[in-house]
């Protein structure tokens, strides 16, 4: 009985140790400066996010135009699960002393590297609007979409100096003007989570 019971103790601790690595080693390997998730005080099923999470860009020289520059493509994603959503009012913050919005422009949907367009997630774009001096991306959004991968919006990044901007979706009800996403006829936000990301300017 007890040689039965010390090899269960035996078993048992080599299955926790096992499981209890893996999990280690993934929070160890996490960036720190990443929210991962944030549930920001909403109650629907879609989210918001970003990809790459964490982006990285060379810093601009000053001697160099800001044509010329160095720039990164990030993409805005929409994860409705099993809703469909009527379009999305987006409300992003970054840090404009590291950063910029290259020509301040926003795609819509997806866009190669030339800027050459992919597809659209939404077949209506209402307004879209980049402050390169407050550090605020707006855009606004109609259509008809379901799904877990959907590129809302494109943008690209220079770096202006060494540092880290995060990413913010601006979301939940201490926010005026705040991230939604819409229902399918576009009468009560369906958002329950945001992943913000960062760009690392190096």
């Amino acid at each position: 009985m007890n040689s039965k019971l010390s090899q269960l103790g035996l078993f048992l601790g080599v299955m926790v140790l096992a499981l209890t690595i893996p999990v280690a080693v993934f929070l160890a390997t996490q960036d720190k400066n990443t929210t991962l998730y944030s549930r920001a005080g909403l109650t629907g099923s879609a989210f918001l996010y970003f990809w790459p999470a964490v982006i990285s860009v060379p810093v601009c020289p000053s001697e160099t135009a800001l044509s010329s520059c160095p720039k990164s493509k990030v993409q805005i994603f929409l994860n409705t699960k099993d809703a469909v959503s009527g379009g999305a009012d987006i409300v992003i913050k970054y840090d404009p002393r590291i950063i910029r919005i290259v020509d301040n422009k926003i795609f819509p949907g997806s866009v190669d590297d030339n800027f050459t367009l992919v597809y659209q997630v939404f077949n209506y774009y209402r307004d879209s609007e980049v402050d390169n001096r407050s550090g605020l991306i707006k855009i606004k959004s109609s259509g008809n979409y379901k799904g877990e991968r959907g590129i809302i919006a494109t943008f690209f990044v220079n770096g202006l100096s060494v540092g880290e901007s995060k990413l913010e979706f601006l979301a939940g009800g201490q926010y005026v003007d705040a991230s939604k996403v819409w229902d399918e006829k576009e009468q009560n936000n369906i958002l329950g989570g945001v992943e913000g990301g960062v760009v690392k300017v190096q």
